[in-house]
């Protein structure tokens, strides 16, 4: 686990971390007001509501009791009166109510200046959500989560993801060994490396590494894998190594190459 490769791997994951942390609270932290205002605004708006509509129903029920009897004295013109009044107490009423919207903050969170019949508000209470790639935090979060890790005895990371399955990039660039990356490589997959293991497969110790990653440019990259890097799969067109002792020692053309996401090589074997 404290393989150079596999702390930078492990830091990799961390900033993943932080990133969708950093842009999942901000986005969280703005929309909190307006939703907030939103539900304080709906309270006010419904009780305004419910006491102008229990108004109207005490004044119509008081009128319609009044008109009916003094219906039986006037031949029916007084119930044609209570009706009229009725009907004028439901305008007052739908008065009152557009009076009590547009002293709610209503007006503001959903962008409506009134309630007449096909009106359209334009919300505009979550613009000011920050502009971040919530997206890509999120797929990159989902990774994390997904990621099934296993440690090789020897301290080596490696992962479920296959080759195929990985997405093409053909933006990641190719570039070449440091010195660290050199040696760690010649320390587990070159024969007679000091750190060679039955697990690792090991490149001839007469190739040239340099030469093996020069003909990887002609590869597109794929990934980001499930630590944030990029593969090669590359047929050299000849052996240049062989598989692990426990996948048989057999003779291989072919080898992976992986780079960070700026094309620095960072881990090679063959395949």
């Amino acid at each position: 686990m404290d393989e150079g490769t596999n702390r930078q791997l492990i830091q990799d994951h961390f900033a993943t971390l932080k990133f969708g942390a950093e842009s999942v609270g901000a986005a969280g932290t703005t929309i909190a007001a307006p939703i907030s205002d939103y539900q304080a605004a709906t309270i006010d708006l419904g009780a305004k509501t419910t006491s102008e509509i229990n108004k109207l129903e005490l004044s119509i029920a008081v009128t319609a009791l009044v008109g009916g009897a003094l219906a039986l004295f006037s031949l029916g013109t007084s119930a044609a009166g209570a009706a009229a009044a009725i009907s004028a107490d439901v305008a007052l009423t739908v008065n009152a109510i557009q009076a009590s919207y547009r002293t709610t903050q209503m007006v503001r969170v959903i962008g409506l200046a009134s309630l007449a019949a096909g009106a359209v508000g334009a919300v505009d209470a979550f613009h000011a959500v920050p502009e971040v790639d919530l997206d890509r935090a999120i797929t990159g979060l989902a990774a994390l989560i997904a990621i099934k890790v296993f440690a090789d005895d020897d301290g080596a990371l490696t992962v479920a993801t296959k080759y195929e399955d990985l997405n093409p990039a053909p933006e990641v660039p190719l570039g070449g060994l440091t010195d660290a990356s050199e040696t760690y490589v010649r320390g587990k997959h070159v024969e007679g490396g000091a750190n060679v293991t039955p697990k690792k497969s090991v490149f001839d110790g007469s190739e040239d590494l340099d030469e093996l990653v020069e003909r990887a440019q002609d590869t597109e990259a794929r990934g980001p894998n499930d630590y944030g890097n990029y593969e090669r799969d590359v047929d050299a067109g000849r052996e240049i190594g062989t598989t692990s002792q426990e996948a048989g020692a057999r003779p291989t053309t072919r080898y992976k190459v992986i780079t960070d996401r700026w094309g620095t090589v960072v881990n090679m074997y063959p395949i």
